[in-house]
């Protein structure tokens, strides 16, 4: 097997959180390696008193905001940014310095309960915590983390989050930017090109930055575009160097800025969805239909999936939140979610088939740029592969129902046992939809068998990991532009 396939396959075997827990973990634990043996010029004892205070106060103060608040708490969020409060606080030896650490880590965690839109929160807590504590004077934010010692393993081990999220371009641009500005800066003051991007590099938490903490999915816009906007933002802002007085440019505010610039042009929204029912629509196949609190509605475009909270899991590697594509249309009243279970199946997925009608689920973070574009005369090809097929039942749904023609093909690959939404699909042949149903293999010269002028056509993949890359590259080997090839991902964050 390829080396990068076997990276996939232990990226998709865990969640987001995992990853950065494990990731996190591991640079404290390069750095104390680092700071014991004097390679780094930071004090052991105190990154081991420091971290273990935020552990403390992180969690103490999660647990009861949790129960204050009446909400499932997500430890491993609480984990997450305990360790990223490590990487960027001082270490300390000293009572008072400690006091304040854990005083830190009490307001990240605050954050994330009362600086909240509807329902979500919309700055990152470890970089709010930071910018309160340092306007109020009480403690400087170091960013150590930034040291040289540490940027390849930061490098690295935040590659492993840019492969899993498919963030590098998100990543690309808020390096340019802030190396743009970088150099703008430096040629006001004098000061070396060469020189300056070393600075930027080696001496900024550019890459712990960009990789880490830009990534938050909560606190970054939906789509493309925005994303690219919201990557510059904080770019410029990072590099910039502004001193207002009161107030001077930093990673952590510019990284605050960027969120703020996110609610605004992509608001997130949470929500307590109540189950209705639960059908079984197809071998281990089930549609889970929830009713929306009274009055809301949840602004979500068809092929777009939601971040899903269980209370009562046991944690195991997958944890207790999952990402599902929205199986419903935004033309629906109620919301549904459709899952396929396997054995051994995973603590989430039995805790969800335990659900009875009236247990409450929360969900949250809509996300996923995997949606029909917005000409109407572009023809589309969507090639489903078991449950994959679930975002195109909220794409055609919606066409029915807002009486849209397109012309689309519809290639939906399944055991004969496991196609579902059968009258869906059958209703969305008058808005010029093509359903082929198939039971083996596709690959490029059956694709060209079944749609002709699949090569004048923009893809859309949805399934398993290995059908989505296999075909991706039959399309690619056959000359199809990369920018009509459009993949589902689920990145389980």
């Amino acid at each position: 097997m390829h080396p990068l396939r076997r990276l996939d396959n232990f990226l998709n075997g865990i969640t987001m959180y995992r990853l950065m827990v494990y990731i996190l973990s591991l640079l404290l634990a390069l750095a104390f390696v680092f700071m014991l043996t004097g390679v780094l010029s930071y004090s052991a004892i105190g990154l081991v008193i420091t971290t273990g205070v935020l552990t403390v106060a992180c969690f103490v103060a999660n647990m009861g905001l949790a129960k204050l608040f009446k909400i499932t708490p997500n430890h491993e969020s609480g984990i997450i940014t305990t360790l990223i409060l490590a990487c960027i606080l001082p270490q300390t030896t000293t009572l008072h310095r400690a006091l304040l650490i854990a005083l830190t880590g009490v307001l990240a965690m605050a954050v994330k309960y009362i600086l909240v839109w509807r329902g979500s929160h919309f700055l990152n807590p470890a970089a709010a915590a930071a910018t309160i504590v340092s306007l109020l004077g009480l403690l400087p934010i170091t960013w150590w983390i930034g040291n040289p010692t540490m940027v390849i393993p930061t490098f690295i081990l935040g590659m492993l989050i840019l492969r899993k999220t498919r963030r590098f371009t998100l990543y690309i641009v808020f390096v340019l930017t802030a190396a743009a500005m970088m150099l703008l800066v430096s040629a006001v003051h004098g000061v070396a090109a060469g020189s300056a991007l070393y600075t930027l590099i080696f001496s900024y938490p550019l890459v712990f930055l960009g990789t880490i903490m830009l990534t938050e999915p909560t606190t970054m816009p939906a789509g493309r575009f925005y994303q690219g906007l919201y990557a510059a933002i904080v770019g410029v802002l990072f590099s910039a160097q502004l001193d207002l007085g009161f107030v001077s440019t930093s990673p952590h505010i510019a990284l605050i800025i960027g969120n703020i610039f996110s609610l605004i042009v992509s608001p997130k929204q949470g929500i307590r969805a109540v189950l209705k029912g639960r059908t079984g629509i197809g071998n281990n196949l089930y549609d889970f239909a929830f009713s929306m609190p009274t009055g809301r509605h949840l602004p979500y475009r068809p092929g777009q999936y939601l971040e899903w909270t269980l209370p009562g899991v046991k944690l195991d590697a997958r944890g207790n939140r999952r990402t599902f594509t929205i199986s419903s249309s935004p033309t629906e009243k109620e919301l549904h979610v459709t899952i396929k279970t396997y054995e051994p199946s995973s603590a989430f997925k039995r805790r969800f088939l335990e659900l009875k009608p009236g247990d409450v689920v929360l969900a949250g973070h809509i996300g996923g740029n995997f949606t029909m574009p917005a000409d109407t005369t572009q023809k589309l090809l969507f090639v489903a592969g078991g449950i994959g097929i679930t975002p195109f039942r909220s794409m055609l749904k919606y066409l029915v129902d807002i009486d849209q023609k397109r012309d689309i093909y519809l290639i939906y690959a399944a055991r004969p046992d496991e196609f579902a939404f059968k009258a869906d699909f059958d209703a969305a042949t008058a808005q010029g939809v093509k359903t082929i149903r198939i039971n083996d293999m596709l690959d490029a010269a059956k694709l060209a068998e079944l749609v002709p002028d699949y090569a004048a056509r923009a893809t859309y993949i949805s399934g398993p990991p290995p059908m989505v890359r296999a075909l991706k590259a039959a399309l690619l080997a056959a000359g199809i532009k990369p920018t009509s090839i459009h993949t589902d991902l689920f990145t389980g964050y």
